[in-house]
């Protein structure tokens, strides 16, 4: 579930309060929402998102730069939020979000036709109240393929490594990883996480009753063990 990360342009008790606003509607929703504080270390509070499943548990997370805002959702299948972060966010409030995928590609084609693993996938994304946002990816669908859509982030952007023969040295994890610093962003180092200790989880429990939970073992068991049925397919 943390694969994928999303970082929201706003301080945290903002950025909670958006999400948890956009689904006051569904009144079935709004009467079962339950807004409090997730305390705890950065293991303690991932963890508060466990049994993984439906998407419908977020957690917000303080980071070192008070201007970002760290999301994450207990979906088994993936923490994509690039919808309700689009439409909630971006569109109606104007307020940027950023997000970064770093997935290891581990897919086993002997494992036909389950295809144990999972395709590896390196991307930052950032989008703003504009139709259409800026990324730069690196995708393996049966073969690395290397995008950069919209306009230019900003004059950080290493564009000569885009052209270099060997399609995974386009866009590296180094890239990756300068990329979002010069965003404000630190993805891959705890301590830019929670450093007054501070986080806020959403739970709208509107499970469905045909919902499976998973423990994390489970999910990544899942995908990588023959033995045990996929999660999230």
């Amino acid at each position: 579930m943390t694969n994928t990360l999303s970082f929201i342009n706003a301080p945290l008790d903002e950025s909670a309060k958006v999400w948890h606003e956009s689904n006051e509607a569904d009144i079935q929703v709004k009467a079962n929402a339950l807004m409090v504080e997730a305390t705890g270390t950065l293991e303690e509070r991932f963890a508060r998102l466990l049994p993984l499943g439906s998407g419908s548990k977020h957690l917000f997370l303080e980071t070192t730069n008070p201007n970002w805002t760290a999301a994450v959702s207990d979906s088994a299948s993936g923490s994509d939020l690039s919808s309700v972060l689009y439409f909630e966010y971006a569109k109606k409030r104007g307020i940027h979000f950023v997000i970064v995928d770093e997935i290891p590609h581990s897919v086993d084609k002997k494992s036909y036709p389950e295809h144990r693993g999972r395709h590896g996938a390196r991307k930052i994304m950032m989008m703003g109240s504009e139709e259409y946002g800026s990324y730069v990816s690196l995708i393996n669908d049966d073969k690395w393929v290397f995008d950069r859509y919209g306009t230019a982030f900003a004059d950080f952007e290493d564009t000569a490594a885009y052209k270099a023969f060997r399609t995974t040295e386009r866009f590296t994890h180094d890239m990756l990883v300068t990329y979002c610093r010069h965003l404000g962003l630190d993805p891959f180092n705890e301590d830019f996480y929670v450093p007054n200790g501070r986080g806020i989880l959403l739970d709208f429990r509107h499970h469905h009753p045909d919902t499976k939970f998973f423990t994390l073992a489970e999910a990544r068991a899942g995908r990588e063990n023959r033995d045990v049925p996929p999660v999230g397919r």
